[in-house]
């Protein structure tokens, strides 16, 4: 009987992903990610032959039990539930393929044994956030050009509730300001599919004086966003110097997507349908979209409870 190695099966399963599958380069990171700490944790697990439910176990005590150096004291940190519902999927989708390609008699890893995670955090950012934000980059950007293509970059982020990868993949031609719609190209979206998502006046002001501001810097690049130096497209390093800065500038500790959060947030706050705001989030999944609202506390949802009346049963 043939044997498999797991490493070159792995291989083989990035480039399906990659080039069949057309999966983004976020998301093959992440597999890869998983991967790399699987084979850390696992090195004894070398064939697909050896391959078990009992090796998956041993694969999360071992995460569990495993050390950490925190400041200059190894600790115990453990391991999250969301990271073993993480983990457990990507290796799943590996260990399916391997099924399906014949190597594998059955998956060692069962969707009904991974835990299902309870977010309790709060990912939408609130309103003094936002103005912190957005005062940091007026008061400390660079010169003008910059200060306007970086609230014009916060606006956009927090109106339209866009992925990392669909913001640096706009091109100017994106923007139609007589109808004021953006198109999020396939090409960049998680969904693989081109949606249209309207601007808000707050959006679509502040790109109109950036674009003005592209305009007398005689800027060239097809794409929206530029970086500082050159008439280049921002990259995704770009990005995370420019999420560094406003966060040293403001004081705010925040990721980009947390501005895709707090869209959907804002839009269920003001009583969007909930399928409009999985076909403006762009998401296949309505669970998806729900998890998304997870920020919405009672608070928010009082106004619509003390307008009901015997007449609404």
């Amino acid at each position: 009987m043939k044997t498999y190695k797991l490493d070159d099966e792995f291989s083989e399963f990035i480039n399906h992903k990659k080039y069949t599958c057309r999966l983004r380069p976020a998301s093959i990171k992440t597999y890869e990610y998983v991967w790399e700490h699987f084979r850390k944790q696992m090195p004894e697990v070398v064939m697909v032959s050896d391959l078990s439910p009992e090796v998956i176990s041993q694969f999360f005590g071992r995460l569990e039990r495993r050390e950490r150096l925190v400041g200059k004291e190894m600790v115990r940190t453990g391991i999250k539930t969301s990271t073993v519902d993480t983990y457990g999927r990507r290796l799943r989708s590996f260990f399916e393929w391997l099924v399906i390609k014949g190597r594998l008699k059955q998956n060692p890893v069962e969707l009904k044994d991974l835990p299902k995670p309870v977010y309790d955090d709060l990912r939408a950012l609130n309103q003094q956030q936002i103005e912190k934000l957005i005062v940091a980059a007026m008061q400390n950007s660079k010169n003008a050009f910059i200060q306007q293509r970086d609230v014009a970059m916060i606006n956009v982020f927090l109106f339209c509730g866009l992925r990392r990868g669909e913001m640096l993949g706009l091109k100017v031609t994106d923007i139609d300001f007589e109808t004021a719609l953006l198109r999020v190209d396939g090409e960049t979206s998680k969904s693989k599919k081109s949606r249209y998502v309207p601007l808000h006046r707050t959006a679509l002001q502040s790109l109109d004086v950036y674009m003005q501001a592209r305009k007398q810097n005689k800027v060239q690049c097809e794409y929206l966003w530029v970086s500082e130096k050159q008439d280049r497209p921002f990259t995704e390093h770009g990005l995370k110097h420019w999420v560094n800065r406003l966060r040293e500038w403001s004081g705010v500790r925040f990721h980009v997507h947390q501005f895709r959060h707090s869209f959907a947030c804002a839009l269920g706050k003001n009583r969007v349908n909930v399928v409009m705001i999985q076909k403006l989030l762009g998401h296949y999944d309505l669970r998806m979209t729900q998890k998304y609202l997870r920020s919405m506390g009672a608070d928010d949802m009082r106004d619509s409870v003390q307008e009901l009346s015997l007449a609404s049963f």
